[in-house]
C-alpha cells in the first residue's frame, strides 16, 4: 500500500489569472464551488487535498495521480479522480459481499455495474453484516441503501469521511462501528435507524453527533477522541445505558443529559467542563461517572444522593474540597483524585474508598 505523504499541489503558485480560469472551468461542471474565484479557489484547495489523500491510500493512488495530473487549463482532472474514486470503492465494497471476492476472481466488473449486479442477488440484498477493517476502501457506495436487511456494519481503520444519504435506509441496523476513520459529521439521514442499539464513533473528526440524537434504542454510545463541541440538543436516549465522550471538546451538559435514568457509565474525561450541575442526582442508574482531565473547581452536592454510584473519577482537575454529601452515597466505593489542589483525605470520607492514582 502506497503510504498516505503530506499534500502538496502546486498549482498554489498559479497567478490570479490561472486561478480564475480553473475556477470558471471547474464550476462549469460542479455547481457546489461558488462564490469569488479566490474563495472558490481554497475551497478547490481543501477538495484536491483531501483528494490525493485519500488516493494515495490504495496502492496505484500515485500512478492515478499521473494519469490525471492537476493544471488550470484541464480542470476535468479533479472529476475524473473521482470516477476513479467512485469505481474503485464500490469494487472494493463487492468484495465484502456474500462471494463478492470470487465473483470478481472469475468475471471482473466496472465500478458502475455494481447497482445492476446487486439487484440481480437475492444472496446479497439480504446480507445481515459487512465488516471492513484496515483495508483500502475509503467511501461507502449509495448501492449500500439495497441492503435493507443488515442488521451489522463495521468500517474502521480507513480514510472515510463521511456517510452516503443512502445509508439511512438500513433501518434494521442494530450495531455500527465506525471508529478510527476521518468522519466528520452523520449524514441527516442517519436518524433514521430507530432500531440501532449500538454506536461506536471513536478517534474521527467529528464535532457533533446531532443526528445520532434521535435514536431511541440506543443503548450504548461511545465517541471518544473526536472534536465534540456540543450535544444534540435532542436526545431520545432513554434506554442509553452506556455514554463515553472522553476527549473531546464540551464545555457544558444540556439539562436532557440528566433525563437518561437509565444510564449506568458516564465518561466525559479530557473535556473542557468547568461545572456539573446538580441535577446529576437524576441519573438514578448511575454506577460509574469520570469527570477526570476537565476544569472542575467544585462538584455537585447531589453527588452523594445518587443511589448506586460506586466509582468516582476527578483526578486532574481544580477541586480544592469535596461535598461532604459524598459520606452518605452507601455504595460509593472508590473515587480518584490525584492532580487536584485537595491534598488530603477528608475527614467524612473512610480511607477505603479514597485511591491515590
Amino acid at each position: 500500500m502506497h503510504p498516505v505523504q503530506p499534500y502538496s499541489f502546486s498549482c498554489t503558485t498559479w497567478n490570479f489569472a490561472e486561478r480564475a480560469q480553473f475556477i470558471t472551468l471547474v464550476e462549469q461542471n460542479w455547481v457546489n464551488v461558488a462564490g469569488a474565484p479566490l474563495q472558490s479557489f481554497n475551497v478547490v484547495i481543501d477538495l484536491l487535498g483531501w483528494q490525493e489523500e485519500e488516493i494515495l491510500f490504495f496502492p496505484q493512488g500515485q500512478e492515478i495521480l499521473e494519469q490525471f495530473p492537476a493544471n488550470p487549463n484541464n480542470p476535468l482532472f479533479y472529476f475524473q479522480r473521482e470516477k476513479w474514486l467512485d469505481s474503485y470503492n464500490k469494487l472494493q465494497f463487492w468484495k465484502h459481499l456474500t462471494g463478492g471476492a470470487d465473483y470478481l476472481h472469475h468475471q471482473p466488473m466496472d465500478g458502475c455495474q455494481l447497482t445492476q449486479l446487486m439487484e440481480s442477488r437475492p444472496d446479497i440484498l439480504s446480507i445481515k453484516g459487512v465488516q471492513i477493517g484496515k483495508y483500502p476502501m475509503t467511501r461507502i457506495p449509495p448501492e449500500i441503501g439495497l441492503c435493507t436487511q443488515m442488521t451489522r456494519f463495521m468500517m474502521m481503520n480507513t480514510l472515510l469521511r463521511e456517510l452516503p444519504p443512502q445509508f439511512g435506509q438500513l433501518v434494521h441496523l442494530k450495531e455500527v462501528f465506525l471508529s478510527n476513520n476521518r468522519l466528520r459529521c452523520l449524514c441527516p439521514e442517519f436518524q433514521q435507524l430507530q432500531e440501532l442499539e449500538r454506536l461506536e464513533l471513536n478517534n474521527n473528526r467529528l464535532e457533533h453527533i446531532d443526528p445520532a440524537g434521535f435514536l431511541r434504542k440506543l443503548t450504548k454510545l461511545s465517541a471518544e477522541k473526536n472534536q465534540i463541541r456540543r450535544l444534540p440538543p435532542q436526545m431520545g436516549w432513554e434506554k442509553l445505558e452506556m455514554l463515553i465522550l472522553g476527549e473531546n471538546q464540551l464545555i457544558e451538559l444540556p439539562d436532557t443529559l440528566y433525563d437518561m435514568t437509565s444510564l449506568k457509565l458516564l465518561t466525559l474525561a479530557h473535556n473542557q467542563l468547568t461545572s456539573i450541575s446538580e441535577k446529576i442526582e437524576q441519573l438514578s442508574s448511575l454506577d460509574s461517572l469520570f469527570l477526570n482531565g476537565n476544569a472542575l473547581t467544585t462538584l455537585p452536592q447531589s453527588l452523594g444522593s445518587m443511589p448506586k454510584l460506586r466509582s468516582l473519577s476527578i483526578t486532574c482537575n481544580r477541586v480544592s474540597e469535596l461535598p461532604q454529601s459524598l459520606a452518605k452515597a452507601a455504595l460509593l466505593t472508590e473515587i480518584l483524585f490525584k492532580g487536584n489542589p485537595l491534598s488530603q483525605r477528608p475527614f467524612f470520607l473512610p480511607a477505603r474508598i479514597w485511591t491515590d492514582q
